[in-house]
């Protein structure tokens, strides 16, 4: 092997290991990732896809007269009436931060 097909061959090389890696890290990983997160709560929950509901009217944070921020208790206390809407709320939220 002269001295230029040595650094052609380490070129090709190079840019395979590249390629290699890069999908790895772009296509298997993350295809991995959503495999093993399982399927979307919402999906197998049909009774909270209803994309022309309100979502911010079904949870409804007591407040007092007043417009004021709620204390930690009152958001805590409306979570615990129905968890499964918060949790889909909170899911909606972050998917609109996205």
């Amino acid at each position: 092997m002269t001295s230029n097909d040595w650094i052609l061959f380490s070129l090709k090389a190079f840019f395979a290991a590249v390629g290699l890696i890069a999908t790895i890290l772009f296509v298997v990983l993350p295809l991995w990732r959503m495999l093993r997160s399982g399927p979307d709560p919402d999906i197998l929950n049909p009774q909270y896809l209803e994309p022309e509901e309100d979502v911010d009217s079904e949870l409804e944070i007591p407040t007092g007269g007043e417009r004021k921020t709620p204390d930690r208790d009152e958001i805590i206390k409306a979570a615990k009436q129905d968890p499964r809407m918060t949790a889909t709320v909170i899911t909606r939220w972050l998917r609109e931060k996205n």
